[in-house]
């Protein structure tokens, strides 16, 4: 799992050093919006395309971490390489959405890379829906029923 965690970690990086050359190339407001046509609906500092890589930066440290701070910690290790998995393609997604979002910006078409977005989210749901059963009981990740 650690070496899951540095190469998850790399990728986070990288999305926020394309995010900062965007941030310091970008002159102006970038969308933040678009509509269902692909048309931008509203605009605001570039300094929002933060967003994803600070969230990338903070969720995979978390997830690395979590058998060490949940009670049922053990049970995690015990399912073996799913939280790495699941690691590994939220850093992947979070890197796809922001190249997708300055491609969007610079000019492609809103609408084929929207396609794009919910393919790989959909193949991220499946991933984590196929593993999830394998998941032994914790505090962190899984379904609880009473």
């Amino acid at each position: 799992m650690k070496k899951t965690f540095v190469i998850s970690m790399i990728i986070s990086m990288i999305t926020l050093i394309i995010t900062i050359g965007f941030i310091i190339t970008n002159n102006g407001e970038v969308p933040l919006n678009w509509n269902v046509a692909g048309e931008a609906t509203s605009y605001g500092s570039p300094l929002y395309m933060l967003i994803l890589p600070i969230t990338s930066l903070l969720i995979v440290p978390l997830l690395y971490f979590t058998p060490k701070i949940d009670p049922k910690g053990e049970n995690i290790r015990k399912s073996g390489p799913i939280l790495a998995i699941i690691m590994f393609l939220i850093a992947i997604l979070m890197l796809g959405i922001q190249v997708i979002i300055i491609a969007a910006i610079n000019g492609a078409d809103i609408l084929q890379l929207t396609t794009f977005i919910s393919l790989f989210m959909g193949l991220l749901f499946i991933v984590i829906g196929y593993f999830t059963p394998r998941i032994k009981p914790n505090y962190m990740l899984g379904i609880r029923t009473p």
